[in-house]
């Protein structure tokens, strides 16, 4: 039986990165693709439209005009018109993760091995140090650093079933009592590449947290805690402020001495 498994996923502005993570998961043999493009100002658009020109899989782009944060209800949507198209699988991504696995030689081969309904993925953070190659454009290549262990967060696949919807961030599907459920791991993995510069950090900061502020009350106050922290923080410090998250949370200057854990690329794309 052919199980063909759909990657979903929301972008705006990531021209930086989106090209790569696109590539890797063709190489990875996702069966199609589902790209919501919230209004980027930057390349990222001129990028997935010249991935989607050569890519020997259907990549569908998708128009969105809203400007709130409400990640969960467009994810879910993706996921649907996935469903419909035929996936058995959804693979919900963001564009600066990267998904690959420790078993098999692809995403494809790991989920056909699967005899689970929802599959956990270890969520493993990357770090900017001063050990990158900063004449490497490819953050998957460039940022091989990461956190000892993962977060405590996963992030999941699933098998598509229209009353199943995608938690907020990936990192769960909700049934129709609104429990979340995690899933079991088969050897796959979630490398994240958060932000990739400080000036990445306080672009991103910004936009999403507007993007927070845009959906208001609609939007529940745990949802995105520590991006709402970060922008209040820049609203309250200004880049200063964000300087010192940015010090504490997410640069290195010597990773090896604080116990960061050196990796190979796990990039497979051209």
């Amino acid at each position: 039986m052919i199980k063909p498994a759909w990657a979903v996923t929301m972008v705006k502005d990531e021209e930086d990165v989106v090209g790569y993570t696109l590539r890797h998961l063709i190489e990875q043999e996702i069966d199609g693709i589902i790209i919501a493009d919230n209004m980027s100002s930057d390349k990222t658009r001129e990028i997935i439209e010249e991935v989607k020109t050569s890519s020997p899989i259907t990549i569908i782009i998708k128009d969105d005009h809203e400007p709130a944060y409400f990640q969960s209800a467009k994810m879910a949507s993706l996921a649907h018109e996935a469903g419909a198209r035929g996936a058995y699988w959804i693979v919900p991504f963001d564009a600066d993760e990267l998904i690959h696995s420790d078993r098999w030689s692809t995403i494809k081969e790991a989920l056909d091995k699967s005899k689970y309904d929802i599959v956990g993925m270890n969520w493993w953070q990357h770090l900017v140090t001063d050990k990158d190659d900063l004449t490497e454009s490819n953050p998957y290549k460039r940022m091989l650093w990461r956190n000892p262990k993962p977060s405590s967060l996963v992030k999941v696949i699933y098998k598509y079933h229209p009353d199943i919807s995608i938690a907020h961030g990936n990192h769960g599907v909700l049934n129709l009592n609104e429990q979340t459920l995690i899933g079991a791991n088969i050897g796959l993995q979630s490398e994240h590449y958060q932000y990739r510069s400080f000036e990445h950090m306080v672009d991103k900061t910004i936009k999403v947290g507007k993007a927070y502020l845009a959906g208001g009350s609609r939007i529940p106050d745990h949802i995105g805690n520590l991006r709402r922290i970060y922008y209040e923080t820049y609203e309250r410090e200004g880049i200063e402020g964000l300087r010192k998250i940015w010090n504490k949370r997410f640069f290195v200057s010597n990773p090896r001495q604080l116990g960061l854990v050196y990796n190979k690329s796990f990039y497979s794309g051209n």
